[in-house]
């Protein structure tokens, strides 16, 4: 079964500054030739955003998890801008 959770690097926007490397405690990223790099996508918590909120060049994202939820998520946002 795959995991559907892990985090994305834009490296369009990313700057380099490995603090993505340095934040995450299950160690999912490493430092690759200078750049950060996603090297243990399995061991990301699911519904875990805590390198995405540290990204000051807001360049990860994650792949939801459940489409389900990501539905849901979407309703509720176009509620919130109403």
């Amino acid at each position: 079964m795959t995991k559907n959770w892990y985090p994305v690097i834009n490296y369009g926007k990313c700057i380099g500054c490995l603090a993505c490397v340095s934040f995450c405690p299950t160690k999912v990223y490493s430092e690759v030739g200078g750049r950060p790099a996603v090297v243990n996508s399995n061991a990301c918590p699911d519904g875990c955003r805590g390198c995405e909120s540290i990204c000051k060049a807001d360049a990860i994202t994650h792949k939801r998890e459940n489409p389900v939820l990501s539905k849901h998520a979407s309703k509720n946002e176009k509620r919130s801008k109403k």
